[in-house]
């Protein structure tokens, strides 16, 4: 910032550098629940047991560039075969049947279409 009086007889200058920070994409899982809400106060581990017949997971992305966030592509593979979300590309709607038990690998790969350096992917276990 430079300024000086009206007839230039004084004058101030100062300069600031502001470093930048190199922050990464990524992304968190939660559960949502039908009556609660999405549990934004608890996020999801990698590892986890489900006692519930269904599981809404959604997935919130963050430090993905604002101008695309809209375009952003979700690739939801579980136990390696890719599944499609019913209606919005960030939640996954999973449900077991009663009585069955095991374990499914979920994955999710988010990728900025327009930027090759805006993508994240990471997967949890969950034991049902």
């Amino acid at each position: 910032v430079r300024i000086s009086s009206k007839d230039s007889s004084a004058v101030f200058e100062k300069s600031m550098t502001f470093p930048t920070i190199d922050i990464e994409p990524r992304f968190i899982f939660y559960k949502e629940d039908v009556l609660g809400g999405t549990q934004y106060n608890k996020a999801l581990p990698e590892n986890f047991q489900l006692n519930e017949e269904e599981l809404v997971l959604r997935a919130e992305p963050f430090f993905f560039s604002r101008e695309n966030s809209s375009r952003l592509s979700y690739t939801w593979p579980m136990n390696g075969e890719e599944i499609q979300p019913q209606d919005k590309p960030n939640i996954l709607d999973l449900r077991v049947n009663p009585g069955n038990s095991g374990s499914a690998a979920i994955g999710l790969e988010i990728k900025n279409p327009f930027s090759s350096f805006q993508s994240v992917a990471k997967s949890l276990n969950i034991n049902y």
